[in-house]
């Protein structure tokens, strides 16, 4: 009897054990995206991650994409009046803080160069919907660099983005706002 109890005990254990390098296994096959690129670099994104996750936000992430994301970096946040980020987390403040952040996403893939070329196309400044409630953000190149204007004029440059499956991140120095 001892000697099944034993046995038994193994197998679960080895079952158990199985489960788990199989979940490990997928989640590292998983496609990475936008998200989880957030994640693995906090802290350089906790306020962004916090922010995504109390607005509910984290799934659109996660989503197919394509979506282009203008990430504020911490210190984008820290620059805000006192209190501002603070107010945005409480739960009766999610509406505001979801427009907020749709306000940082535009559909399609958005590399450099595309900007680059839609900004001469229109002369100077190139202007795109985001995601969220109706917003645009502009583009202009200043000193031969990509910049992105929020509604308020508050610029940000861009640099090369990095890529995920859905999307592309750019980090901005700016909470952009409308």
């Amino acid at each position: 009897m001892k000697r099944i109890f034993i046995w038994i005990f193994a197998a679960l254990l080895c079952g158990t054990s199985v489960r788990a390098h199989a979940q490990s296994v997928l989640k590292e096959k998983m496609p990475p995206t936008i998200m989880k690129y957030l994640v693995d670099m906090s802290p350089e994104y906790a306020t962004l991650v916090k922010a995504i996750n109390a607005a509910r936000l984290a799934e659109t992430m996660e989503g197919p994409g394509p979506m282009t994301l203008f990430a504020p970096a911490n210190r984008a946040f820290a620059i805000l009046p006192a209190g501002t980020v603070d107010n945005w987390l409480k739960p009766e403040m999610m509406d505001s803080l979801q427009k907020v952040l749709s306000y940082h996403v535009v559909a399609g893939n958005w590399p450099l160069t595309d900007l680059q070329q839609k900004i001469k196309e229109a002369g100077g400044e190139f202007f795109m919907p985001t995601i969220g409630p109706p917003g645009k953000l502009s583009f202009v190149i200043e000193s031969g660099k990509v910049m992105v204007k929020d509604q308020h004029g508050f610029k940000s440059m861009l640099a090369t983005p990095v890529a995920e499956q859905n999307g592309l991140v750019y980090n901005v120095d700016k909470v952009l706002l409308r």
